[in-house]
């Protein structure tokens, strides 16, 4: 039984080896799906923030009445975060229209130029617990779409 015991922990190592070199070797190959998108034409807005449409309770808390979308977090140095847009924020609108929902969201950004600052209305709770609508200009950039790790 130990010899069994020795023999299926040396394979599951050995396996595991073989399967990191095989990603790491995947990663780097010319012919793998980073490399070909890395030619592609794609792109696609950014402001650097995570979103999702917001729930009545994100709303609440933020003192929003609104729909829109709620911001859980702001990545360092890119335009949202540059512009002063922070995580709990709800963006009510986009550049003048509505955003009730983040497909609502995505197309109003994806309609945007680069290059250019636009108008975001979001809703927070300042530091004394009053609720704020508030405009930010936030510059758009471009990015090249990867689409490694999505599920079409």
């Amino acid at each position: 039984m130990k010899t069994i015991t020795k023999i299926s922990k040396a394979l599951c190592v050995s396996l595991a080896l073989v399967v990191a070199s095989y990603t790491a070797s995947f990663a780097t190959d010319p012919g793998s799906m980073e490399a070909i998108n890395s030619a592609s034409e794609d792109r696609r807005n950014i402001i650097g923030i995570e979103m999702s449409t917001a729930t009545d309770v994100q709303r609440a808390a933020a003192g929003c009445m609104e729909k829109g979308v709620f911001v859980s977090a702001v990545i360092p140095k890119h335009p949202a975060d540059v512009a002063g847009i922070k995580p709990n924020d709800i963006i009510i609108n986009i550049n003048g229209n509505p955003v009730e929902d983040l497909s609502e969201a995505l197309m109003a950004m994806n309609g945007l130029d680069a290059g250019r600052s636009y108008p975001f209305m979001v809703w927070r709770k300042s530091v004394a617990g009053v609720p704020q609508k508030l405009v930010i200009n936030v510059l758009i950039e471009k990015v090249q779409e990867k689409a490694i790790g999505k599920i079409s």
